[in-house]
């Protein structure tokens, strides 16, 4: 198991990013997914909308389903999580390299 812990405001960056990236609504969805959360209509859960922090537990392929999303962001050498600040990119790329 993995574990993947975010702030309110990086969970609000995931939102601003929606559709642009793939980094948006399908990370989320995994995100999601592994709280065993509707993936449906996300903007109106009580839990993604919190002000707190929050632990996601991710099993491997999930881990491994956002390893992939980085991979195709680095496609064509653009960074993989466009337009994240510092310290989300950062904590996107020690998650990645964790997954063994």
């Amino acid at each position: 198991m993995y574990t993947l812990t975010l702030t309110y405001g990086q969970r609000l960056a995931i939102d601003w990013v929606g559709h642009r990236y793939g980094h948006g609504n399908d990370l989320a969805d995994i995100l999601l997914e592994s709280e065993g959360w509707d993936t449906t209509d996300y903007g109106e859960l009580l839990g993604w909308d919190s002000r707190g922090d929050i632990t996601f537990t991710l099993t491997e392929p999930q881990a491994w389903q956002i390893a992939e999303i980085r991979q195709e962001g680095m496609e064509g050498g653009h960074s993989p999580w466009t337009c994240f600040d510092g310290e989300l990119v950062g904590k996107m790329e020690a998650f990645c390299d964790s997954i063994v």
